[in-house]
């Protein structure tokens, strides 16, 4: 490269060293080493200017998989349309969000199921389960995937009531079983499975349902109770220190006057 860097491998700066830089970029057209740029310049706009400029889809898809910027591998992945390519994202990124993104764009019902059992990433895999009512599948995530935020994805469209019991008594995280406990609609049977904790997940779940009933009331609060807005039930953020005690103040939420 010679004694001095070029304009892209430079931190971000000012506006006429980007300028700078997406010039050198618009002089290449090596579509290896537009995505080398894309992959590791230090500022993203540079980054997204060398993406913009590749047509080759398998680079654009190696970006998506590679990149560890989430707003990079989505244009990348906005700027294919090979359905394999897209699958191949959806299974292989890692978190940076373009494994979730080429989900969206698959229609195919196979492809989401093997999505949803062996992407790579639990987003593709959260986003593949938002399509799918195969029960075989559901019941798999369920029970079998590694991450607990992705088995309560799957809970969520599991109406199974034996397979709800199994889940509430048996999976290991207590967020994951309480979300299944409160799918089920026998409460003699609910607080049977409770009974057949033991004290540490007792304890545990319980600290769950405390947790999700403060939230909701922060969420939620009823209407009329001190510092919530008297028309919508909203919690009311403090005036700004200054202001006049007669100023008209309104709620952020549904705008109407509060005072």
């Amino acid at each position: 490269m010679g004694l001095f860097k070029p304009a892209w491998m430079k931190e971000k700066g000012s506006y006429s060293r980007y300028k700078k830089a997406c010039k050198e970029i618009r002089k290449i057209s090596d579509p290896n080493m537009l995505k080398e740029i894309a992959l590791t310049a230090p500022d993203s706009g540079v980054a997204k200017e060398a993406c913009s400029k590749i047509k080759d889809r398998k680079v654009l898809g190696e970006i998506a998989i590679q990149s560890n910027n989430s707003f990079l591998s989505e244009l990348a992945v906005s700027m294919i349309n090979d359905d394999d390519i897209i699958k191949k994202i959806a299974l292989e990124a890692g978190s940076n969000g373009g494994g979730s993104f080429a989900t969206e764009r698959i229609t195919n019902y196979e492809d989401l199921k093997e999505i949803a059992i062996f992407a790579n990433n639990r987003f593709s895999r959260m986003e593949a389960l938002k399509s799918i009512r195969d029960s075989a599948t559901l019941i798999q995530v369920a029970t079998k995937d590694k991450e607990s935020e992705v088995r309560k994805e799957a809970i969520k469209y599991i109406f199974d009531q034996d397979i709800l019991e199994s889940i509430a008594r048996k999976d290991l995280d207590h967020y994951v079983r309480q979300h299944a406990l409160d799918k089920i609609s026998d409460k003699e049977l609910c607080q049977e499975i409770i009974n057949s904790w033991s004290d540490e997940q007792k304890a545990n779940t319980e600290r769950v349902r405390k947790w999700k009933e403060n939230f909701k009331n922060r969420s939620n609060p009823p209407k009329g109770k001190p510092g919530c807005c008297p028309h919508c039930g909203v919690r009311l953020a403090m005036p700004p220190q200054g202001v006049p005690s007669d100023s008209a103040l309104y709620c952020g939420y549904c705008k109407r006057r509060i005072n």
